[in-house]
């Protein structure tokens, strides 16, 4: 393998430095996750109004697609979990990303799993799944209809969500006070990465 390879948007392992400092593994890591993932989303929806240069009609659906990734791959760094239980852990990410999401509220359970399922699953697995993209730009991040198995995902709205909520958990690592964060951070980075 090439030693100084692109891992990270358009930044070569030299750019990175010394990958043994937390710091420079949570620059990674942010640059990976937002540089490839959510800020490609934001770019094709224009979602924030910011990109309309880099706009794709009808791109909302590949966004979704993008990003669905985010709840379980942030929860299994935010718990350290080197596992494969990609439910669990996009139920664990919703719930931080949305953390007014109560699981022991059987309905509330119904709707992460119809997420899951008709999203994260049926979209990678499949191509198509029950979503709805709404028209209205302004209407809520989600809304989920367990009992029919259906959601409307608006991309405008969840995109930005989750991009906040990363800036804020990339924040957090690197304030040196959060020792379990940190190590947590540390144990799936460690075990995605070979540096």
């Amino acid at each position: 393998m090439e030693n100084d390879a692109y891992i990270g948007p358009g930044k070569l392992r030299s750019r990175y430095g010394d990958l043994s400092l937390i710091e420079n593994k949570v620059d990674l890591f942010h640059d990976q996750i937002f540089g490839w993932h959510l800020n490609i989303a934001l770019q094709i929806t224009n979602a924030d109004g910011t990109t309309p240069d880099q706009w794709v009609a009808h791109a909302n659906y590949a966004a979704l697609q993008i990003v669905m990734a985010y709840p379980e791959t942030i929860a299994k760094y935010w718990h350290g979990f080197t596992g494969r239980q990609s439910d669990e852990y996009f139920y664990r990410g919703m719930c931080l990303i949305y953390p007014q999401i109560d699981r022991a509220d059987p309905r509330q359970q119904k709707a992460l799993e119809t997420l899951y399922f008709w999203s994260r699953c049926a979209m990678y697995h499949g191509t198509l799944s029950r979503v709805e993209i709404p028209g209205d730009v302004n209407a809520p991040d989600l809304q989920i209809d367990p009992d029919r198995e259906i959601m409307a995902i608006n991309v405008h709205q969840f995109i930005p969500t989750l991009i906040n909520h990363f800036r804020g958990y990339c924040q957090m690592l690197k304030d040196p006070a959060n020792v379990e964060r940190r190590t947590a951070f540390l144990t799936r980075f460690d075990h995605d990465h070979i540096i």
